[in-house]
C-alpha cells in the first residue's frame, strides 16, 4: 500500500513538474532577451514582430480554451505569455534603434523583419507605367505601419481593440463547435509562425547578433518538449501539427547561429553584416591621427548664422540640406527679368550624422589623387568562345560559322558586345593592387547593367538591379572598408551616380519618391556609398553630395536622367514640381552653400550635358548655373558618349536652330557618324575660343572600362600642399590609362588562380517571368516563345589576366599647366589653329578620343 502511495505521489509531482514547465519554460528565454536590451539599450536583433505573434496567438488560445476547456496548463501559460510579452514589448519600443540606411527614409516598417529593401518584391512592369491608385497607396501605407508605432500605448489599444472584437465574436458564435476549432487552428497556426520573422531577419541580415541564444534555446528545447507533450496528453491535432512547424523552423534558425557565425561566414564568403563594418569603422575613427580629428572637431563646432539667397519658386519647409539646416521660406522678390528669390537663414556644419566607417582620412597624408571610372556595363550572358555578331551570346556552329571572330576572356574592342565580368575584376584588381593607397576618393559615373542589344535576352528589372548589386559589391571590396583589414587600413570612399542603363525601361527614371521602386532597390545596392545625413535627397530624386575631403572638397553626384531628353517621364526643367527643375534648385542651393564653406566641387554625372541630348530648359539652366559658380567647380566629369574628350558651353548652345551632328540626339559608334562628329567637334572647338565668345563651361567626358574601344580609367592630380590655401583642391592633371585587351585576349597565362565564390548565384540572374529563346537558338533551332525553361548562362571560370598602361598625361601630351578653364580653352585653340602643327597635334588628340584604336585610319 505504501508502494502505492508512493507512486501516485510521485506520478503527482511528475505532473505538476511538467505542467509549471510547460508554464514557465517558454517564458525563461525571453527574461534574457529582456535582459540583453536593458543592458545594450538597444533591441537592434531582436524582432517586435515575434511579441505579436506571441500576443495574438495567446489571446485567441484563452477563448479556444473557454471554448473546448483542454488541459488548463495551457490556459496559465497563455496569461504569463500575455503579460511577459506586454513587458518585454515596452522596453523593446523604448530602446527601438535608429532605423539603417536602407529603411531611414522608405516606406517599408516592421523592424527587422522588413529591414532589407532588397526585402521589398518590386511592382510590376504595369505599376511602373501606371501608379497605383491613391486607395492601394493608403493600403500599402497602413500595411507599411503596422507594428511599426513609435508609442507603446498605440500597441495597448490594438490588442485591447483585438481582444474586444474576438470576444464580442465568441459571444456570438461561441455556441457553435465549428467556430471553436477554427479559433484554435487560428490560435495555434499563428504560434507555429513565432521563430518565422526572426528566422527571415537573419537571413536578410546575414547576422544573429543581438538575439538571445538562451531565446532560442528554450524554443528549440521547449518546442521539442511540447510536440511530444501534446502527443503524449492526447492534445487536439490543431497543437500537434503546429508544434512539428515551429520545430522545423527552430532547427533552421539553429543552423542559421552556426553559418553565420564570423568563422563559417568567412570561410563561405559571406559579406560581414553593416553593424559589424560600422564598429570596425568607428574603431578606425577613434585611432586615426590626433590632426585629423582636431580638424573635424573644430570644422563641426564652427557655426554662424547667416542670410541665403537661392534661386526658386519652391519654399523649402524645414528642410534638411547637406550642411545646412533651412528653417522657415518666403518669396521675397519676383520681377519679370529675373527669377524668384528664397530667402532663409541656416546654421553651416559639417555633417556629424556620417557614417564613421566614412572618415578614415589623415590630412596628414593626402594623396592628391581621384580616381575617375566610368561606364562598366558588365554582362552576365557573355560567352567566352561566342559569336561577335551576336553580342557576344550565341555558340558558334561548327560549319556555319566556321572563321567568323570568337569574343575573348576580356571582351571584344569595337563591337557591340558588352564588357565580361572577368573585365570588371581583372580591371578593379589592377586597380586596387596599383593605386588603392594613393587615391582619395573614387568618381563613378553609372552604366552598370548590359545593353538591351539582343531580342533573344530582353532585359529585366531583376537583372539590372542584381548586376548593380555584383558591380557595387567588387567597388566596394576593392575600395571600400574591410573590418577583417584591421582598423589603420586606407578607405577610398566612391560616389556612384545613375546609367541610362540602370533602370528599367531602358532610359525611363520617373520621379522620386517612395514609391520609385528603382531609387527604393539602390538605397540598398548604394548603402555603403551614401553619406547618412543624404539619405532623405538621394530618396528624392536619386542624387546626393558627399564630403570626400571634410571641410575642403565636395562631389555632387547628379541623376542627370532627368534632364535627359530620351527620359519620356520627365519633361524639362521649366515647369515648378518637374523633377528636372526640383533637381536644378537643388544643384544652385548645393554650389550656394560651397561657396560660403569654402569648398572646391566636383559635379558628376551619367549623360552630359549637350545639346538636343539635355532638354533645352535642362541645358540652359544648367550652363547658367555652372557659368555662375565657375569660381568653385574645379570640375564637371561624365561619361555615356564612350569617347574620351571635352565639349565647350555657353548659352548659345540652347539654340533650337543648331543642326550640327555634335548636338544631335544620334550617338556616334565604332560603325557611323565619326567623321561628321570630329568636325563638328572641331567647329565647336573654334566657336569657343574666339575674343567674343563668352564664359565657356567644360566638360569632360571619359571612355568606359567596356571596350567600345578599349578599356580605360584615369587618375586625377589635385593640390595638396597647403590644407589652408584656397589652392587646395585645384586640379594639376590627369593621367588616362587604358588596357590593350585584344594583346591579352591572345596572351593568357597557362595557370589561373580560380576566383573566389562570386556573390551572386548565376542561376539567379534572370527571373522567372523572363523568357528568351532557349540554347537551341544557339544553333538555329528557336523553341516557342511559351517555353519556360529558361536559357543556361555560360560559366565564367578563372578571373583573366592583363595590364594596363598610360596612354597620355594632360600635362606632357597635352602641354597643359593645369585643369582650369582658361587651360582647357587654351588646348582648343591650340588644337584648332590653321598650322601642319595643329594639324598634327589634332590628329594626335583624335587617337585619344578612340583610345589608340583608329591609328592610321582615315577619318
Amino acid at each position: 500500500a505504501s508502494s502505492l502511495v508512493l507512486s501516485v505521489a510521485m506520478t503527482g509531482f511528475l505532473d505538476v513538474a511538467l505542467s509549471a514547465a510547460m508554464v514557465v519554460g517558454p517564458v525563461i528565454g525571453y527574461v534574457d532577451q529582456y535582459l540583453i536590451v536593458q543592458r545594450t539599450k538597444s533591441s537592434a536583433g531582436f524582432n517586435s514582430i515575434t511579441c505579436a505573434v506571441l500576443l495574438l496567438s495567446s489571446i485567441l488560445r484563452i477563448f479556444f480554451w473557454l471554448g473546448k476547456r483542454f488541459d488548463i496548463t495551457l490556459l496559465f501559460q497563455s496569461i504569463l505569455m500575455i503579460i511577459s510579452q506586454l513587458i518585454l514589448l515596452e522596453l523593446v519600443v523604448r530602446h527601438r534603434p535608429i532605423p539603417s540606411a536602407s529603411t531611414r527614409y522608405s516606406t517599408v516598417g516592421r523592424d527587422s523583419f522588413s529591414s532589407d529593401v532588397s526585402s521589398v518584391d518590386d511592382p510590376d512592369f504595369d505599376d511602373v507605367l501606371f501608379p497605383p491608385s491613391s486607395q492601394r497607396h493608403f493600403i500599402g501605407r497602413m500595411w507599411n505601419r503596422f507594428w511599426a508605432w513609435d508609442r507603446y500605448i498605440d500597441f495597448v489599444i490594438f490588442l485591447a481593440g483585438f481582444t474586444a472584437i474576438t470576444a464580442i465574436l465568441y459571444l456570438i458564435f461561441g455556441s457553435f463547435t465549428v467556430f471553436i476549432e477554427i479559433l484554435g487552428a487560428v490560435s495555434l497556426s499563428i504560434e507555429a509562425t513565432v521563430p518565422v520573422p526572426q528566422c527571415i531577419a537573419n537571413f536578410k541580415a546575414r547576422s544573429t547578433h543581438g538575439f538571445s541564444w538562451l531565446i532560442l534555446g528554450t524554443w528549440f528545447l521547449g518546442d521539442g518538449f511540447k510536440f511530444f507533450y501534446f502527443i503524449f496528453t492526447g492534445s487536439p491535432l490543431q497543437f500537434i501539427i503546429c508544434g512539428a512547424f515551429q520545430l522545423a523552423v527552430d532547427c533552421i534558425v539553429v543552423i542559421q547561429f552556426i553559418v553565420f557565425s564570423p568563422a563559417m561566414r568567412k570561410r563561405l564568403g559571406i559579406r560581414p553584416p553593416q553593424h559589424e563594418i560600422d564598429q570596425a569603422g568607428e574603431l578606425a575613427y577613434r585611432r586615426a591621427s590626433a590632426e585629423s580629428r582636431s580638424f573635424l572637431a573644430d570644422q563641426s563646432q564652427q557655426s554662424k548664422v547667416r542670410n541665403t539667397t537661392i534661386t526658386s519658386t519652391d519654399q523649402y519647409e524645414n528642410a534638411e540640406l547637406n550642411g545646412c539646416y533651412v528653417n522657415g521660406s518666403a518669396v521675397v522678390t519676383s520681377n519679370s527679368s529675373k527669377q524668384p528669390t528664397t530667402n532663409f537663414s541656416c546654421t553651416d556644419h559639417l555633417p556629424t550624422t556620417y557614417e564613421w566607417s566614412r572618415i578614415t582620412w589623415k590630412l596628414s597624408s593626402y594623396n592628391r589623387h581621384a580616381c575617375k571610372s566610368q561606364a562598366l556595363v558588365p554582362d552576365a550572358w557573355y560567352r567566352i568562345g561566342g559569336l561577335v555578331g551576336s553580342a557576344c551570346h550565341d555558340k558558334p556552329r561548327k560549319r556555319k560559322d566556321k572563321g567568323k571572330e570568337l569574343a575573348g576572356p576580356l571582351g571584344v574592342s569595337q563591337s557591340d558586345c558588352d564588357a565580361p565580368f572577368g573585365l570588371l575584376e581583372a580591371t578593379l584588381d589592377w586597380i586596387g593592387r596599383e593605386w588603392k593607397d594613393k587615391i582619395d576618393f573614387v568618381i563613378w559615373t553609372g552604366d552598370n547593367a548590359r545593353h538591351d542589344s539582343d531580342s533573344n535576352l530582353p532585359r529585366t528589372r531583376k537583372e539590372i538591379y542584381q548586376l548593380n548589386q555584383r558591380v557595387a559589391d567588387l567597388m566596394e571590396k576593392t575600395f571600400g572598408f574591410n573590418p577583417e583589414d584591421g582598423p589603420d587600413q586606407h578607405y577610398v570612399p566612391i560616389v556612384p551616380s545613375f546609367g541610362n542603363n540602370d533602370c528599367y525601361p531602358h532610359n525611363i527614371f520617373y520621379e522620386g519618391g517612395p514609391t520609385n521602386p528603382t531609387i527604393r532597390r539602390f538605397l540598398d545596392i548604394w548603402r555603403p556609398f551614401i553619406p547618412y545625413d543624404q539619405l532623405h535627397t538621394f530618396q528624392s530624386g536619386g542624387y546626393f553630395a558627399v564630403d570626400v575631403i571634410p571641410g575642403k572638397i565636395r562631389v555632387l553626384a547628379l541623376n542627370t536622367l532627368y534632364f535627359y531628353n530620351s527620359n519620356a517621364a520627365v519633361d524639362g526643367c521649366d515647369a515648378r514640381g518637374d523633377p528636372g527643375r526640383l533637381h536644378m534648385v537643388w544643384l544652385d542651393t548645393q554650389l550656394e552653400l560651397a561657396r560660403q564653406l569654402k569648398l572646391k566641387v566636383h559635379i558628376t554625372g551619367h549623360v552630359p550635358p549637350r545639346p538636343k541630348a539635355y532638354y533645352s530648359s535642362c541645358l540652359r539652366e544648367y550652363t547658367r548655373i555652372a557659368q555662375e559658380y565657375s569660381d568653385i567647380i574645379v570640375g564637371h566629369w561624365y561619361g555615356h558618349v564612350n569617347m574620351d574628350h571635352f565639349v565647350l558651353l555657353d548659352e548659345k548652345d540652347d539654340e533650337e536652330e543648331s543642326d550640327d551632328f555634335l548636338n544631335s540626339k544620334e550617338d556616334v559608334n565604332v560603325l557611323k557618324n565619326i567623321p561628321k562628329y570630329l568636325e563638328d567637334l572641331h567647329k565647336r572647338y573654334r566657336r569657343g575660343v574666339k575674343p567674343n565668345a563668352s564664359e565657356q563651361v567644360v566638360i569632360n567626358i571619359s571612355p568606359p572600362v567596356l571596350p567600345v574601344y578599349l578599356p580605360t580609367f584615369r587618375i586625377i592630380r589635385y593640390n595638396v600642399d597647403d590644407i589652408e590655401s584656397p589652392a587646395f583642391g585645384d586640379l594639376h592633371g590627369y593621367s588616362q590609362y587604358f588596357s590593350n585587351v585584344t594583346y591579352w585576349n591572345n596572351h593568357q597565362p597557362k595557370k589561373l588562380e580560380t576566383l573566389q565564390k562570386r556573390g551572386e548565384d548565376e542561376d539567379d540572374m534572370v527571373s522567372d517571368a523572363q523568357t528568351p529563346v532557349e540554347e537551341d537558338s544557339f544553333r538555329g533551332k528557336k523553341k516557342p516563345a511559351h517555353s519556360k525553361k529558361k536559357p543556361k548562362k555560360p560559366k565564367q571560370g578563372p578571373m583573366p589576366y592583363l595590364e594596363f598602361q598610360l596612354e597620355y598625361t594632360t600635362e606632357d601630351d597635352l602641354g597643359m599647366k593645369d585643369l582650369s578653364r582658361d587651360s582647357w580653352v587654351d588646348l582648343a585653340r591650340r588644337l584648332t589653329r590653321k598650322s601642319k602643327v595643329s594639324e598634327k597635334f589634332w590628329r594626335s588628340y583624335v587617337d585619344n578620343i578612340f583610345v589608340q584604336t583608329m591609328r592610321n585610319q582615315k577619318l
